[in-house]
């Protein structure tokens, strides 16, 4: 029984595209329908798969043929993921790689097992090339099988488990990913064009077909495992790039808080001199309702302490208490600050920080007097902390390329990282962070797992 080899191979190859394409977009944010969208893609693949023309029997044309099944993978991608296309064509590149590497793990081995090179040869051949159905097929089909289930489990588990759930990733190096993307793509061409033109020969006739092709799948597979490993660790770059910014974040915002420390003092000595005018009046004698008043009022400001059975927060909100007064702000609170007792004292003190100063920074810019108001709402319900803090906004609030809302002060290095801090927190705790902005109010929403 003979069947053209290139002719059913590009069904096979997408058969192997797509189940490694699976393996890294999974954990990706999907689109609604996803189930269906995914059963409609994978078939109009695979018939792009089947009726795509055999022209020529080359490399070139070979190479072309792959690359362009890959390109209508791809686009089948974007329709099923809700992610960042960039990010989707990061998991397909990752994909290619593994299934290439696959590959040629398997003709490495059917090599030593068979003794010649046919297994690529036949495929990147002539019209005339062929597969014959007998038992050193079966054999060869089992070797396939068990070649690529270890490669694609392998390189899972070094590799794809390294993408977060839901996206919980970011590249933001576009250049290190073309280099990917031309080591992989001239690796493929290349791999085409040695076998194409490697002699079909038993490599125990002599060394020369050892050299030319047994070296060239050694230098493939190396290649692949050097693709993988570049593209991952740009995911370790990103991370230590991030927790960069966090660091450079936290130094500034202890610059701002020295100032905030400074203002506080100036306040505190002011109202204190007023205070003691008002004790001098009633010293003379001078005591009346509106005196009365005064020292009422002065008395309340020192007594802005919240007590939450949280220290961390306690402390946060007093001194934002005290911010929110001088500038006609009502900060209104109900937070169960004891269920927090599982989050470390600094996270809650950057955590809380950063959400109260982004939405004083909001009311502070409102010409409605009676809408500088923030809610913040802290409580638990069986092993779930939620955590609400809303106030009212004017005009429109842009998002970033990651998601987060953009700063509106001037200086974009060091500004802007308050909500990237948060993010980090959140992903720290394994919560969930979202935000959104219905009638004039934004609210920002997160969802913490209580551990046990």
């Amino acid at each position: 029984m003979f069947v053209n080899s290139l002719g059913v191979y590009k069904i096979v190859f997408m058969v192997e595209l797509l189940a490694a394409e699976f393996l890294f977009t999974f954990r990706l944010k999907r689109r609604r329908k996803f189930a269906l969208r995914f059963c409609i893609t994978a078939a109009a693949c695979m018939l792009a798969a089947v009726f795509f023309p055999v022209l020529f029997y080359n490399a070139i044309y070979s190479s072309v043929l792959f690359l362009v099944l890959f390109a209508i993978t791809l686009v089948g991608l974007l329709l099923c993921y809700d992610e960042k296309p960039f990010n989707i064509v990061y998991c397909a590149i990752a994909a290619y790689t593994v299934r290439h590497l696959a590959f040629q793990v398997y003709n490495f081995c059917f090599i030593f097992v068979n003794g010649s090179n046919s297994a690529a040869s036949d495929i990147y051949g002539n019209a005339n090339a062929s597969v014959t159905v007998d038992a050193m097929f079966f054999v060869s089909l089992f070797a396939f099988a068990a070649c690529y289930y270890i490669v694609y489990t392998l390189c899972y588990t070094v590799f794809g488990r390294r993408i977060g759930r839901n996206g919980a990733f970011e590249i933001r190096n576009p250049y290190l990913m073309i280099i990917v993307l031309t080591v992989l793509f001239v690796d493929i061409g290349l791999n085409a064009v040695a076998v194409y033109n490697s002699v079909d020969d038993n490599f125990l006739d002599g060394t020369v077909f050892f050299v030319n092709t047994v070296m060239v799948y050694l230098y493939n597979i190396l290649c692949c495992l050097f693709t993988l490993f570049l593209q991952f660790t740009m995911i370790d770059m990103n991370k230590l790039k991030r927790e960069l910014e966090t660091v450079n974040h936290l130094r500034e915002q202890e610059r701002e808080q020295y100032e905030i420390s400074r203002e506080n003092i100036e306040l505190i000595n002011l109202k204190c001199h007023d205070l003691k005018y008002q004790v001098r009046q009633i010293a003379q004698g001078n005591i009346d309702n509106k005196a009365i008043g005064e020292i009422e009022k002065l008395i309340t400001i020192y007594d802005s302490r919240v007590k939450t059975g949280n220290e961390a927060i306690d402390v946060i909100l007093t001194e934002k208490s005290l911010i929110c007064n001088k500038n006609g702000i009502k900060l209104n609170c109900m937070i169960d600050g004891a269920r927090l007792s599982f989050m470390d004292n600094t996270d809650i003190y950057v955590l809380f920080g950063n959400l109260v100063d982004n939405a004083m920074e909001a009311v502070q810019k409102l010409t409605d007097v009676g809408k500088r108001l923030i809610s913040m709402n802290v409580y638990a319900k069986e092993r779930v902390l939620a955590i609400n803090i809303g106030n009212y906004y004017e005009g429109t609030i842009e998002l970033r390329g990651d998601g987060l809302p953009a700063t509106t002060k001037a200086d974009k290095r060091l500004h802007g990282l308050g909500f990237r801090s948060v993010e980090l927190i959140v992903e720290k705790y394994g919560g969930n962070l979202d935000f959104s902005t219905d009638d004039g109010i934004f609210s920002v929403d997160i969802v913490f797992p209580i551990p046990h």
